[in-house]
C-alpha cells in the first residue's frame, strides 16, 4: 500500500483505504465513524505458529451501506405487520359486529319493547314482513337494470348470502313471533297482566294483577237458526 501505517486500533496499526480517508490523522477511523455491528472482520486463519508471531494480518471492512439497507427493510416489515394486524383487528371487529353484536343488541331492544308493551309485538311483525317485502322488491329493480353477466354474478352472490340464515336471526324472528302470539293469546285485556309479570324481577308468573277499569260498548248480534245454517252448509 503506498499509505503510510498510522492508524492505531487498539493493539494493531493500519491504513484505511477509502478515497474519504485523512492521511494525517492517527486515530483509528473504525472505532471512530463505525459501530460494531457495521464493521465486518477478517483474520487468517491457515497461518503457522510461526507466522502468527511474527505478525497478524486483520481486515475490517465497512458493511454501513448493507446495515442501511437491512433497517430500511425491517421498518417497511414492521409497518407490514402493522398494516396487517389492523386489518385484521378491523375486519374481525366488522365479522363480530355484523353477525353477534349487532343481531343481540337488536333482539334486546325488541325485548325491551315487548316487555313495555306486549302488543307491540305484533307491530314488530308487521315491520319485519313489510322490511322483508321491501328488500325482495329492492333486489328484483336492482336485477332487471343489470346486464346478463351482472345477474349471474348478482344470483349466484345472493344465494350465497342467504343460502343458511344465522341463528341469531332465527332467534330474532322467533322473539317476534313469540311475542305476536302472546298478544293474539291474552289480547288487549291480557297484555296489562303480560307486561307487569315480564317488568317484575322474578320467575315467578302472578295471575291477580290488579285490573283497571276501563270503558268499553258491547254489541251483541243474534242470528236465528245460526245453528241450523251452518249444519246445512257443512
Amino acid at each position: 500500500l503506498a499509505k503510510p501505517w498510522i492508524e492505531r486500533c487498539s493493539s494493531y496499526f493500519g491504513v484505511a483505504v477509502s478515497p474519504t480517508g485523512n492521511d494525517a490523522s492517527t486515530e483509528c477511523s473504525f472505532e471512530e465513524e463505525l459501530r460494531c455491528s457495521e464493521q465486518w472482520m477478517y483474520v487468517p486463519l491457515t497461518n503457522t505458529p510461526e507466522e502468527s508471531k511474527k505478525a497478524t494480518m486483520m481486515f475490517l471492512f465497512d458493511i454501513r451501506s448493507t446495515s442501511q439497507l437491512g433497517a430500511g427493510l425491517s421498518i417497511l416489515q414492521t409497518i407490514f405487520i402493522c398494516f396487517a394486524v389492523g386489518i385484521g383487528a378491523m375486519s374481525f371487529s366488522h365479522d363480530v359486529n355484523t353477525l353477534l353484536l349487532n343481531p343481540i343488541e337488536r333482539m334486546i331492544s325488541k325485548m325491551e319493547a315487548i316487555k313495555d308493551n306486549p302488543l307491540y309485538a305484533m307491530k314488530l311483525g308487521d315491520i319485519e314482513y313489510r322490511r322483508e317485502e321491501i328488500e325482495t322488491a329492492r333486489r328484483k329493480e336492482e336485477l332487471a337494470r343489470m346486464s346478463r353477466c351482472w345477474k349471474l354474478f348478482y344470483m349466484g352472490y345472493n344465494m350465497k348470502k342467504v343460502k343458511e340464515p344465522m341463528e341469531t336471526a332465527i332467534l330474532e324472528k322467533t322473539i317476534i313471533k313469540l311475542g305476536g302470539l302472546l298478544a293474539l293469546g291474552f289480547g288487549e285485556a291480557g297484555a296489562e297482566i303480560i307486561g307487569q309479570n315480564m317488568r317484575g324481577g322474578t320467575a315467578g308468573v302472578n295471575a291477580m294483577v290488579p285490573g283497571q277499569k276501563v270503558d268499553a260498548i258491547i254489541g251483541f248480534c243474534n242470528i236465528r237458526n245460526f245453528g241450523d245454517a251452518t249444519e246445512v252448509l257443512k
